[in-house]
Formats: C-alpha cells, sequence, structure tokens
C-alpha cells in the first residue's frame, strides 16, 4: 500500500478504526500528521469519526492512538500470564505437538507419545549417539522413504496448511532437511520437559515473535520444566 501511494495509485485509505492503521501512536501519528499529507491521501476511520478532511475530528486523534497501544500493552501481558501460568502447571500450550507424540484425547494439554513416529525419533538419537553426524542421519531418513515432520503432520494428523508444500512435488514429503533434524536433536520436548521462556522485556510493538521450540512458548531464554509427559527416547 505504501508503494502504491508512493506512485500515486491511492489517494484515500479507509480503515474501520485508528487501532487497524497501527497500535504505535508515534507510526500512526507520523502517517497522520506527515506521510498522509505530504502524499495527498485522504484517511478515514469509520467507526471513530476520524477524517483527515475535517480537521476538529482530527484534534482527539492523537490520544486514541496513545489508548490504542496501551490496550494492546494490556493485552499482551495478560496473554503472557496467562501463558506462563499453564506453563508452570505442567501444561502443553502450543497448538500442535511435535514430531513424535500426540495431544492426549482426554487432556489436550498433556503430550502422549505416537507409536507410529516415536521410532523415528528414537532412531535419530540413536544414530547421533552411536556419531552419526546430522547429515548422515538425513539421508539415511530420505533413503528409507520416512515422511518429514510436515507431511507426517498433514497425513496422520490431517493439521492443515501443510498440504500446499507438497502439490505437484509428492518426492518432498520425503525429504528431511539437517534443520529438522537437529531440531529433534535439540529440543528438550523428547526427555519429557517441556519449555518455556523468560520474558525478554522490550515493548511489545518491537518484539518479533520468534520460532517455537516445540512444546514451548516462544522468547529469548528456554527454561526446560521436567517430568511433564512421557520420554520418546
Amino acid at each position: 500500500m505504501i508503494q502504491d501511494i508512493e506512485a500515486k495509485r491511492i489517494n484515500c485509505v479507509i480503515t474501520k478504526d485508528l487501532s487497524r492503521l497501527g497500535r504505535n501512536y508515534l507510526d500512526c501519528g507520523l502517517y497522520l500528521e506527515v506521510f498522509f499529507p505530504e502524499h495527498g491521501v485522504r484517511y478515514i476511520s469509520v467507526n471513530d469519526g476520524v477524517d483527515t478532511l475535517n480537521k476538529s475530528a482530527m484534534d482527539i486523534t492523537p490520544f486514541r492512538n496513545i489508548l490504542n497501544e496501551m490496550y494492546a500493552a494490556d493485552v499482551s501481558m495478560k496473554v503472557k500470564s496467562a501463558l506462563r501460568a499453564r506453563f508452570n502447571s505442567g501444561l502443553y500450550v502450543s497448538t500442535s505437538p511435535p514430531y513424535g507424540y500426540l495431544k492426549d484425547p482426554a487432556d489436550h494439554n498433556h503430550l502422549i507419545i505416537d507409536e507410529k513416529a516415536a521410532p523415528v525419533v528414537k532412531l535419530i538419537f540413536q544414530m547421533a549417539l552411536g556419531g552419526a553426524g546430522i547429515a548422515k542421519i538425513r539421508n539415511h531418513l530420505n533413503a528409507s522413504h520416512i515422511l518429514r515432520p510436515a507431511a507426517y503432520a498433514a497425513a496422520e494428523r490431517g493439521e492443515s496448511g501443510y498440504e500446499r508444500h507438497f502439490e505437484g512435488k509428492e518426492d518432498n514429503r520425503y525429504q528431511w532437511s539437517n534443520n529438522s533434524v537437529r531440531a529433534i536433536l535439540r529440543s528438550p520436548v523428547y526427555a519429557g520437559n517441556l519449555v518455556g521462556y523468560k520474558p525478554g522485556g522490550g515493548e511489545h510493538e518491537k518484539q518479533e515473535t520468534p520460532l517455537q521450540a516445540p512444546g514451548g512458548m516462544g522468547g529469548d531464554t528456554q527454561h526446560p520444566r521436567g517430568h511433564c509427559h512421557p520420554s520418546a527416547v
């Protein structure tokens, strides 16, 4: 959209409310007070009754932006607090189970061994203990025609979002990567542990969502919690 505005293809931006434009009041102010006027763009927020052509309605806009940012920070803090409390109780909080595990049908916050995939996990660890490197393990898995984790999740657990990666590329279902093998070997989840986090303390809007370790909640420092589910190795 920014590129289209700079190319003079857009002269009006409409959002449901100001929070749809952004949660950071400084960035919103930059767009409303500098960028849009410089490029001859009219901005309308339907629910807030904001229209840059109506100067009187713009007087309260900076305060609305500040409130939106405070609201986002408050929601973020509450979500993290709830996740932390569940983790401290030994509950599995991620949406999908890691490769080699299933969610317990009687308690979706608890992991149980996936009898179909667990032997593959054990094989990976046994080969590593025997001195095999990641590339050698990967080549053995590929030669054995074993479904890679994403393909297994789609085929055996019916998880959506993976099939598009294999359309017209059937062989890719059995092509393990070094990263997949490395992630399994490094994950504490296979020893029966869950992985939580210690918040970094940065502003909510400036933090990027990190890749989540299996069984964890993301974040910058891992803190395993032991004996939460059966060990796969």
